[in-house]
């Protein structure tokens, strides 16, 4: 072989075996990705998603929809769980035996309610249990206690979930039987999103409360027990007063307001438009005592229309109605 020709032989000889070893790397690589992945699955934690989904894209009935995965968020299973009219899932935890899941369902002619659902690891349901009155009620969060699970969502609404709706919180032991239940009526529309447990036995919640335009945050530290089994449709504990629906209502030139104090002090009320720019002061910072009070509002400057009248608290409490002057 010419000496040239065996350098070429040569060069080529190298080339092919840096090129295999080149893949055979590769090959361990991808291997060794595979292996890890593998690994990381069976140590690292599931996850699990609820939901709602329509089945039938030509109906508008949904069920809860319960999907759990790997940590890379590929799917082990899902499930759909519903009757025949609309089901929905907000919140789901894992517990030692299984999941429980918040949301909220409603049969045909019937009111929204809330929905809490109970089932095995595999998400085969074991029971589920229906909350609320005779308004729309729904459950956005679930959480453990010490006496079972700790539920927050919204109560009393006008519609589906949020509308003139009031925060509502409760309790049930392991089985989703109702402890205790609470209501608070703070703004025109209120809703608890979330809650948990404290370490000192009380509780933390968080949602949204809103004159009806917009909405603040509203978080609470919170400690009540069975004792407050009833007090659905309750006035706030944590308000210092409680303001009542105006009446007549429609009115024309004048609507009485009825409010109630649970001590002396100085309270403003004021109106709104449906934008939320105030209209009219009827009083500011005035002195009442302990107990219930009327005053008249004239409305012969505002025209036809929706308002909200306000009554706000020296500690920052306020109340918010809806009222309608038809001229």
């Amino acid at each position: 072989m010419h000496k040239n020709e065996w350098v070429n032989f040569t060069l080529q000889s190298v080339d092919c075996a840096i090129l295999s070893v080149q893949k055979i790397f590769s090959i361990l690589v991808v291997v060794k990705v595979l292996i890890l992945k593998r690994l990381l699955k069976e140590i690292l934690p599931i996850h699990i998603v609820a939901g709602w989904i329509f089945p039938d894209e030509q109906d508008n009935q949904s069920d809860v929809y319960l999907v759990k995965t790997d940590s890379f968020g590929d799917t082990l299973w899902t499930k759909f769980i519903g009757g025949e009219d609309y089901d929905a899932g907000f919140c789901v935890r894992q517990i030692s035996d299984g999941y429980v899941i918040a949301g909220q369902t409603k049969s045909e002619g019937e009111p929204y309610n809330g929905l809490m659902i109970k089932t095995d690891l595999t998400g085969e349901v074991l029971w589920s249990k229906t909350f609320g009155g005779a308004l729309s009620d729904a459950v956005f969060s679930v959480d453990v206690s010490d006496d079972g699970y700790f539920l927050t969502g919204s109560t009393n609404g006008t519609w589906w979930v949020t509308a003139m709706a009031d925060m509502w919180a409760f309790e049930t032991d392991v089985n989703g039987d109702l402890l205790w239940e609470c209501v608070y009526d703070i703004r025109f529309g209120d809703i608890g999103f979330c809650g948990i447990q404290s370490t000192d036995g009380g509780y933390i919640m968080t949602g949204m409360t809103s004159h009806g335009f917009g909405g603040d945050l509203w978080l609470a530290k919170v400690g009540w027990g069975s004792s407050d089994v009833g007090t659905r449709n309750a006035p706030s504990p944590v308000a210092d007063f409680v303001l009542y629906q105006n009446y007549p209502n429609p009115f024309n030139m004048e609507t009485t307001v009825i409010f109630e104090l649970n001590e002396s002090a100085p309270v403003t009320l004021r109106i709104y438009d449906i934008s939320g720019h105030e209209v009219q002061t009827v009083f500011q910072d005035v002195y009442f005592q302990t107990g219930t009070h009327s005053v008249s509002v004239q409305a012969e400057r505002l025209a036809t229309g929706v308002y909200f009248y306000r009554l706000e608290g020296e500690k920052g409490y306020t109340r918010t109605k809806k009222m309608c002057i038809l001229k």
